[in-house]
């Protein structure tokens, strides 16, 4: 890796850092070339802080645009490809904390 690249990365890792540390419902999008590797990149980084218990998320979606024609089907592929960050007594306890809350629930 060149320090151009090692740069990018460093940008890109604190950039996604930034983003699991907020608390509201974001979005994120990641642009570049067929091949270059975006889906590597971020698989390896969110199973890195998942093992290192360093995301807040308990759930998040990772899409592709590719093929997607609506806003339907953008919503739909984001509901179906969710993934769950955290063993199941922390959903557990989640759960509860967010219903004794009383948080709203976002519309997709």
């Amino acid at each position: 890796m060149n320090p151009t690249e090692a740069s990018s990365t460093l940008n890109i890792t604190e950039t996604l850092d930034h983003f699991l540390s907020e608390r509201e419902h974001s979005v994120l999008v990641f642009r570049g070339a067929w091949g270059v590797g975006k889906t590597y990149f971020w698989e390896d980084y969110i199973k890195k802080k998942i093992e290192n218990k360093r995301v807040k998320q308990i759930v998040y979606s990772y899409v592709s645009l590719f093929g997607l024609c609506s806003n339907s089907d953008l919503k739909e592929k984001i509901l179906y490809s969710g993934r769950i960050t955290k063993d199941k007594n922390e959903v557990k306890i989640k759960l509860e904390e967010s219903s004794s809350k009383k948080e709203k629930i976002v519309d997709v």
